[in-house]
């Protein structure tokens, strides 16, 4: 999306005289307030880490930290007592491949560096 799109729809959220969203039931606020905490928790958090990461680190590494990711995810989401959701058989054999390609690939490149070009 374009900053100019965003701004307009930030201004049209902000100016409009009622509610974008119709609040029913007793736990809109508790929803709203998970989703900020996930936009200014992990969201921020984590793209100013890669961002950092990119200028000390090799782009293969942080690449890799992105593929973690949804199994970061996942254990939070079995950690959380207000989430508290176990995952499959077959995500769990899928974190588990994905595990071990990242462990692969780290220490294939710690044990072979890189030839320098001649």
């Amino acid at each position: 999306m374009s900053p100019s799109f965003v701004l307009i729809l930030a201004w049209l959220a902000v100016s409009c005289a009622g509610p974008l969203v119709q609040l029913s039931g007793a736990t809109p606020r508790r929803e709203f307030a998970i989703f900020a905490a996930l936009g200014l928790g992990p969201m921020l958090l984590g793209t100013t880490a890669k961002a950092w990461l990119v200028r000390h680190m090799p782009a293969y590494v942080v690449s890799l930290i992105a593929v973690g990711e949804p199994i970061g995810a996942t254990m939070l989401g079995m950690a959380l007592p207000g989430i508290h959701e176990m995952p499959s058989r077959c995500v769990v054999f899928g974190g588990f491949i994905t595990i071990t390609g990242v462990i692969g690939v780290l220490h294939y490149n710690r044990v072979r560096p890189l030839k320098a070009a001649p």
